[in-house]
């Protein structure tokens, strides 16, 4: 059976929380065709059907250069191909393919794909600890660090916040063992990263180190939906109208009962 999903800006992207880290070994090219594959698929029902997509398409959608797409889509599948997901259930440690292979049509700009049987239960019939989100969230990040931020910071959205370990943020983020100076890590990676989710997507996240002493052993998250902050923004906005309209009408009360006052007749005292 073949799909006639065809995913655009309002399309969802779910998954089951505890797959999350597994997306730290993606690359950006890869983590865009994962999220437009994925977001083909009813997350929230049991079919698996296969679905064809035009390069073209997400070419088109992706803005992604003319000259390179089909090499980049390509190099992209060979890829994703080769990264197992990867789980474990009690003391079995599981490798599947994300997707049961791809075929490339050459020469016709299109490919199939269909999720694999073993990895469904991550990403179909979600019904608890799962994460969604819509594909114009993500589809202007320039890089993949970006994404592997926002998939996890997205997890924490209901809670507002995210605290993460130094290190097992690096782990999630797909810098594990690198970045040793956080100047560096903080700077050149943490830092970009949370201005580009901050103007291109659907979240408002900042963040301070936590320290132990002098040294920095994790990351605090604070994170808004934006529309909780275009909504604050509009209360604050209504508040500071709703104030100056009220010291406008009292300073007009004012001035009227000293006009009234200055209207009424001066009794001159009494000569003796």
């Amino acid at each position: 059976m073949k799909g006639s999903n065809s995913p655009n800006d309002h399309s969802v992207v779910a998954m089951r929380n505890d797959i999350i880290p597994a997306l730290a070994k993606l690359k950006h090219s890869e983590n865009r065709l994962f999220q437009y594959c994925l977001a083909h698929y009813d997350s929230r029902g049991d079919e698996n059907p296969s679905f064809e997509v035009a390069v073209m398409d997400i070419r088109e959608y992706f803005h992604i250069d003319s000259n390179t797409a089909y090499s980049v889509i390509r190099q992209a599948m060979m890829r994703l191909s080769t990264r197992p997901l990867e789980w474990r259930e009690n003391n079995v440690r599981k490798f599947r393919h994300w997707f049961d292979g791809f075929n490339y049509y050459e020469n016709e700009g299109r490919f199939e794909f269909k999720i694999n049987k073993d990895a469904e239960p991550f990403f179909l019939m979600l019904k608890d600890f799962f994460t969604r989100y819509r594909l114009e969230a993500t589809k202007n990040f320039k890089h993949a660090a970006t994404f592997k931020l926002y998939i996890n910071v997205k997890q924490w959205e209901n809670t507002s916040r995210w605290e993460a370990n130094l290190d097992e943020l690096k782990y999630r983020l797909g810098v594990a063992g690198k970045y040793p100076r956080w100047s560096d890590f903080s700077r050149w990676f943490l830092q970009p990263s949370v201005d580009e989710i901050n103007e291109h997507s659907d979240l408002s996240i900042t963040w301070k180190p936590k320290k132990s002493g002098r040294r920095v052993v994790g990351v605090a998250f604070k994170i808004k939906a934006k529309c909780d902050v275009a909504a604050q923004n509009a209360r604050e906005i209504h508040e500071t109208n709703q104030l100056l309209k009220d010291t406008e009408e009292e300073e007009k009360r004012l001035g009227a009962a000293l006009a009234f006052v200055s209207r009424r007749p001066h009794k001159t005292p009494d000569s003796f």
